[in-house]
């Protein structure tokens, strides 16, 4: 009963990230409204796409990342969680299909992440720096975005990478 006690936090968003995480394995018909682009949800299909994404800093500087694209909720769920690293020019985007207010969280991220919200001007209107890995604080963009980028942290004060820098994608996915 002690045990329960002092980890009942744990505990519970344990259950809840379970319920979830079988949520969105259910079969593709059941949940086809909540899926973007109608992509199954089943683990074999987690591949994610990469592009090729620039950062223009506050000095005019062109700042590159390989970035994986999550772009399925099951993917978006799946994020970075359970990562030891991420290379230095890696990242991924959280595409949505229109603006809207996003909740990020580190819950089971162990690598820590500055998320970035871009929105649908692919302007950066919010950074959040340093987020610290395997919180379960809620994260908000504070207004609609159409894309959330997660970068190592201290990349966004290492590059000079501001709010208003403008972001590019440079293949053939849309931004």
């Amino acid at each position: 009963m002690n045990f329960i006690k002092k980890h009942k936090r744990t505990l519970i968003l344990s259950i809840i990230l379970s319920f979830l995480i079988s949520f969105f394995l259910l079969p593709s018909k059941t949940i086809s409204p909540l899926l973007s682009h109608n992509q199954d949800c089943h683990p074999s299909n987690t591949t994610l796409a990469l592009a090729n994404l620039s950062i223009i800093n506050s000095i005019g500087d062109s700042i590159n990342f390989e970035i994986e694209i999550a772009d399925s909720v099951a993917k978006k769920a799946q994020g970075l969680m359970f990562r030891k690293e991420l290379p230095k020019n890696r990242g991924m985007l959280f595409p949505f299909k229109t603006p809207k207010i996003v909740n990020m969280w580190m819950f089971n991220t162990q690598i820590g992440l500055d998320i970035i919200f871009i929105n649908q001007q692919n302007k950066i209107v919010k950074i959040v720096e340093n987020s610290k890995p395997m919180s379960s604080s809620i994260i908000n963009s504070g207004q609609k975005i159409l894309n959330v980028l997660e970068i190592n942290a201290g990349l966004s004060k290492k590059f000079k990478i501001e709010v208003g820098n403008q972001i590019k994608l440079n293949d053939q996915h849309d931004l």
